[in-house]
């Protein structure tokens, strides 16, 4: 499952603000508009889950399709007595496989540290904008 969480503190019951930051909104006339906006963001966030989660699976599954021919062509080069060659051949997709692993895994890393950044800013941003409305009162 797809979850944009980063971790316990950020997960709320709930994507919309509290009550009392609701109540606000109404008064000034935009809670309606609020709503209906977070109803659209949600939207768009669960049709780019399925996606994602297509996307994803079709490179499972070709992956897998892919790997299996390669065995394939590997005990056809051993059955021909070509053994020497096909050790060659394995031990060069093994190392390209490594290689794209830990290309992936940095990547991630490097997501997850953007994700974290983005996190905190919102945070920042969600503390300032609630003193600024406490504060109005």
């Amino acid at each position: 499952m797809i979850s944009n969480n980063l971790n316990n503190e950020n997960k709320k019951d709930s994507i919309l603000p509290p009550p009392e930051i609701l109540a606000r909104y109404e008064e000034l006339g935009i809670g309606e508009d609020l709503i209906n906006l977070i109803e659209k963001e949600q939207e768009h966030r669960h049709l780019l889950q399925k996606k994602y989660f297509r996307v994803y699976r079709c490179g499972q599954v070709f992956s897998f399709i892919l790997s299996m021919l390669f065995v394939y062509e590997l005990f056809k080069l051993i059955r021909m007595d070509y053994v020497k060659e096909a050790y060659i051949i394995f031990a060069l997709f093994a190392a390209l496989i490594i290689i794209v692993t830990m290309i992936l895994r940095s990547e991630k890393r490097n997501v997850q540290k953007r994700r974290a950044a983005t996190a905190q800013i919102r945070i920042h941003r969600q503390q300032t904008t609630r003193r600024k409305v406490t504060s109005k009162r």
